[in-house]
């Protein structure tokens, strides 16, 4: 059985940066399964992984434990990867509405790829993953551009 500390951090940092399992899963090159059992105190990371989710979420590994509540004691400034950049700065609650919606598109997007077998579960993202999505996201566009012009008569 995980550490249930650790599962609720993991999960909350997740979310702090609007990403799904899927795609934490991506960028952790873990499979999405793996980053629900950490979540749901099934199983734990190894010391490599651990260490790679607190690089990633800029925190302690003794953050991430529960053995402090300090996220980290040796950063300064918490917004210095271009990833916490972006997602800073939108600010209004509809700007950080439009974004989760972003997000979740690319989540389903991602999930289709998986579905249809374009993707295994434990994709990587990487320069083929991203011809992969856009290639779909093209396919996505002509097609509701074909349905917008018979549809709407344009």
């Amino acid at each position: 059985m995980g550490d249930k500390m650790l599962a609720e951090r993991l999960k909350k940092l997740r979310k702090e940066k609007s990403l799904s399992q899927k795609v934490f899963a991506g960028i952790m090159k873990l499979s999405p399964s793996t980053i629900a059992m950490y979540e749901t105190s099934q199983r734990d990371p190894d010391t490599t992984t651990l260490q790679n989710i607190a690089d990633f979420f800029e925190v302690s590994v003794d953050y991430l434990l529960g053995r402090t509540d300090v996220r980290n004691l040796y950063t300064v400034d918490e917004h210095n990867t271009e990833f916490n950049e972006l997602i800073h700065e939108y600010k209004t609650p509809k700007q950080k509405e439009l974004e989760d919606k972003k997000l979740y598109i690319f989540d389903m997007i991602l999930q289709t790829l998986i579905d249809d077998g374009t993707l295994k579960e434990e994709f990587e993202i990487n320069d083929e993953t991203e011809k992969l999505i856009l290639k779909r996201v093209e396919k996505i566009v002509k097609m509701y551009h074909f349905i917008y012009n018979r549809v709407g008569g344009r």
